[in-house]
């Protein structure tokens, strides 16, 4: 792999400087002309579905009653519902590292994290559910952040320089299963500028991307041809993860808007979304599986306190999309 242009302690230098400037008045990409929608009707969607955690940055289903989820803190998370709908509870939790990001669940049930080391170098990870076995699989990979997974067992995952001056990116890919692909994964993608989160249509035949401070961009999987379908306006806008219904709308986390975006047929709504008592998105996935609802997106929310100033991901929300 190639070795970043820029160190990434630069980039998080610029982010620093990105999220403080976004959250002040003067420079806030919240201001005037911004319409966001009413908020959910219900007391339910007020409070966190599990809390307790710290830097909340991504999660996953594994579509057999467990929620998953990564922390900027290196922490991960088991999740499981309870038998209050709008309450779920840790399980279990482990230390991978100093920094956790992307996660994906193959189809054999294991978990693929990416984790950062105390020397700023991130891999991936296969973790079992039960979080007893822990194996590398990949070497060090620059910039590693969000990735998905196919139903044909591949694993798509972002890569880039973290230079938001002279942005490159890439989207790779590798085989579930067969470490030996994760040694010189595919370049399924280059020029993906500052890749963050990954997400299928609903026949993976097209692989949606956010591009951390240029918006979303929609790849066809058959041409690897790549489309934007949104720019964020204003200044210093940060998109971070995102999501596909069922009925093919995007659902994008608009970090410092500190709301939700959905994108149908291509087309950017007018209205934001914000998840009541939430801060800033970061992450985002429909329900699946037992005890959690296909019709509600969970979503994390964004920060470690320290490193984001006062924001801090303390866990993961719903917010119900079928209302919307």
């Amino acid at each position: 792999m190639r070795k970043n242009s820029a160190p990434s302690r630069f980039f998080k230098a610029f982010s620093l400087l990105a999220a403080v400037l976004a959250f002040l008045p003067a420079f806030s990409s919240c201001g005037k002309g911004v319409k966001f929608a009413p908020a959910p009707a219900g007391d339910q969607w007020g409070h966190p579905y599990v809390a307790g955690m710290k830097g909340v940055e991504n999660l996953v289903f594994d579509g057999q009653g467990l929620m998953f989820v990564t922390g900027l803190d290196g922490t991960l998370y088991r999740v499981e519902p309870t038998k209050d709908p709008f309450q779920g509870r840790i399980t279990d939790s482990i230390k991978l590292g100093s920094m956790c990001l992307g996660i994906a669940v193959a189809p054999d049930g294991s978990l693929y994290v990416a984790a950062e080391n105390e020397k700023e170098k991130r891999r991936i990870f296969r973790v079992s559910r039960d979080f007893s076995v822990i194996s590398p699989v990949s070497p060090f990979i620059s910039g590693l952040n969000g990735m998905v997974a196919d139903k044909a067992g591949n694993l798509y995952f972002a890569a880039s320089n973290e230079s938001p001056f002279e942005p490159s990116g890439r989207i790779l890919k590798a085989v579930l299963g067969k470490d030996e692909s994760f040694q010189n994964p595919e370049v399924f993608l280059e020029g993906a500028g500052l890749v963050n989160g990954l997400a299928f249509s609903p026949d993976e035949g097209t692989l949606y991307f956010t591009e951390t401070l240029s918006g979303v961009f929609a790849l066809n999987m058959a041409t690897r041809k790549k489309e934007q379908i949104w720019k964020p306006s204003g200044w210093l806008p940060v998109v971070d993860d995102l999501a596909v219904a069922l009925d093919g709308t995007v659902w994008v986390c608009y970090n410092s808007k500190e709301a939700l975006l959905p994108i149908r047929d291509r087309k950017p709504a007018e209205v934001l979304h914000q998840v009541p008592e939430m801060g800033a998105p970061s992450s985002c996935r429909f329900g699946k599986g037992p005890g959690f609802r296909p019709d509600c997106l969970y979503v994390t929310e964004f920060g470690l306190k320290g490193r984001s100033f006062t924001k801090n991901g303390r866990g993961v929300w719903m917010f119900p999309v079928s209302a919307q």
